[in-house]
C-alpha cells in the first residue's frame, strides 16, 4: 500500500506509476492494447506518470514537513517558528579598530577600512566615533564586515583605509575579529528548538537564558546565576538577584547592551534584582526608569606553540595551521574550558602537516607552555587569536 501507512509515508516510484496506468487501460480499454514505451500510448503514458510523480514527492514532502526531525530547508523554518523558534540570519564579523581621527564626529558608517592582505574583506564602522580634543587623536571604535559570513581579519591587518575621508588618519586592530557566521543550519535549528522548548516549561533562570539567546541578535551563549539567599553569595552576588553573563555579538556597542537590559527586564520575575558589571537603564512597567546590569565576559588571553613535522612540498604553511588553531578554538562561551586535546588533531587539516610533536598552551606570552587545559572563571571567556599561535616545522 502507498501513501500513508502504518509505518510514515511510501511514495510511488514513476516506474509504479506508469505500469499503473497501463493496467487501468488493459482493464478499461482493451487488453490488447500497446503499452510498452515505444508505442504512442506508452509514450504518453511515461509523460503522465512524470507529472504524477512530481504531485506524489509533493505529498512526501508535505507529510515530512509536519515532523522537526524529516523537515528541512523552508519547511524547518515554518515548522520551528510555530512553536516560536526563529532560524537565525547570517551574522558579520565584527572588530574593535583603533582609529586616528582629527577632532570632530565621524558618523557611523563613514569610516571604512580593509583587510591589509584581503582588499575584498571590507569593514564599515558601526557606531558614532567622536574625538573631542584639538588635535588627531586615537578613538577605539567598532567595525563590521560589509559581507555576512566568516569574513576574517587577523591582528594587525584591519591598516588600510578603503574609502579616503578627511580627518580619517589611520587605523589597525589589535585583535583577530570575531568571525560572523552563515544563515542557522537546519541541524543546529533543530537543536535550538528543543532546547527553547524545554526551557518555556522550566525554571524562570532557563526561560531567562533562552529570551535571551532567541530574541536579542548576536548573542552566542549566555549563563545565569542565582543567588536567592538573604546574604552575598561567594559569586559576590547581593541577596534576591541574578547575574546574565552573556557574550556576543563580539565587541558589543551601546544599542547590543541595551538590547539586553531590555530583554532581562521583560523576562525576570518583579522582585528579582539584577547584578553585573554593565548597567543600562530601561523603561519599567509603569514608565519609570529601572537600571539592569548584567556581565559581560571578560577575555582571558590563551597562547598555544605547536612543534609539527610537515612535508616542506605539500605544506600549507604556519598561518593555515595558526587559523585553524584560532578557529577551534573559537566556539567557547563563558567559563567554558579550553580542552588542549581539543586542538591535539587539528593541524593535520591542513595541508602538508604529517605529526604533532608537541602542543602545550599557556596564558602567557612567553609560556610555559604545558599540555594542560586553560580553565577560566565563570565570568571570563578563553580567547585564542592566530597571532598569538607559535608554529615550529
Amino acid at each position: 500500500m502507498s501513501g500513508v501507512t502504518d509505518t510514515g509515508f511510501d511514495s510511488k516510484t514513476q516506474t509504479e506509476l506508469a505500469e499503473g496506468i497501463a493496467s487501468g487501460q488493459r482493464s478499461l480499454v482493451s487488453p490488447t492494447i500497446d503499452t510498452s514505451s515505444t508505442s504512442p500510448i506508452g509514450s504518453l503514458n511515461l509523460a503522465m506518470s512524470s507529472k504524477l510523480r512530481e504531485l506524489w514527492a509533493l505529498g512526501e514532502a508535505l507529510y515530512g514537513a509536519a515532523f522537526t526531525d524529516d523537515a528541512a530547508g523552508h519547511s524547518l523554518t515554518m515548522r520551528a517558528a510555530m512553536t516560536g523558534t526563529l532560524r537565525r540570519g547570517a551574522t558579520r564579523s565584527r572588530v574593535t579598530a583603533t582609529c586616528t581621527l582629527s577632532p570632530g564626529t565621524y558618523a557611523a558608517g563613514k569610516l571604512l577600512a580593509s583587510n591589509a592582505d584581503d582588499a575584498t574583506a571590507r569593514f564599515v564602522s558601526i557606531e558614532d566615533a567622536t574625538n573631542d580634543g584639538t588635535i588627531d587623536a586615537a578613538v577605539d571604535v567598532v567595525f563590521e564586515a560589509e559581507s555576512t559570513g566568516a569574513v576574517r581579519c587577523d591582528a594587525g591587518k584591519l591598516t588600510v583605509i578603503a574609502s579616503p575621508l578627511t580627518g580619517f588618519v589611520s587605523v589597525t586592530n589589535a585583535d583577530d575579529a570575531s568571525l560572523g557566521a552563515g544563515i542557522e543550519s537546519d541541524a543546529d535549528l533543530r537543536v535550538r528548538r528543543v532546547s527553547e522548548l524545554r526551557a518555556a516549561g522550566s525554571t524562570t533562570l532557563a526561560a531567562i537564558r533562552a529570551d535571551l539567546l532567541r530574541d536579542v541578535e548576536g548573542v552566542v551563549s549566555c549563563t545565569i546565576l542565582e543567588n536567592d539567599t538573604s546574604t552575598t553569595d561567594a559569586n559576590g552576588l547581593p541577596p534576591h538577584s541574578i547575574e546574565a553573563i552573556v557574550y556576543g555579538p563580539t565587541p558589543a556597542t551601546g544599542d547590543d547592551d541595551q538590547a539586553v537590559a531590555e530583554q532581562i527586564y521583560a523576562s525576570k520575575s518583579g522582585a528579582i534584582g539584577t547584578y553585573g558589571s554593565t548597567t543600562r537603564t530601561v523603561i519599567g512597567s509603569r514608565g519609570e526608569d529601572v537600571d539592569v546590569s548584567f556581565t559581560r565576559p571578560s577575555d582571558l588571553d590563551a597562547y598555544a606553540s605547536l612543534e609539527l613535522t610537515v612535508d616542506a612540498d605539500t605544506y600549507a604553511g604556519d598561518a593555515a595551521v595558526q587559523a585553524a588553531i584560532a578557529a577551534a578554538a573559537s566556539d567557547l562561551g563563558a567559563g567554558k574550558v579550553l580542552h588542549w586535546t581539543k586542538l591535539v588533531g587539528v593541524p593535520y587539516s591542513v595541508a602538508g602537516v604529517i605529526g604533532v610533536v608537541s602542543i602545550g598552551l599557556s596564558t602567557n606570552p612567553g609560556g610555559p607552555f604545558v599540555a594542560a587545559d586553560i580553565t577560566p572563571t565563570v565570568r571570563q571567556i578563553v580567547r585564542l587569536a592566530a597571532g598569538d599561535v607559535t608554529v615550529t616545522a
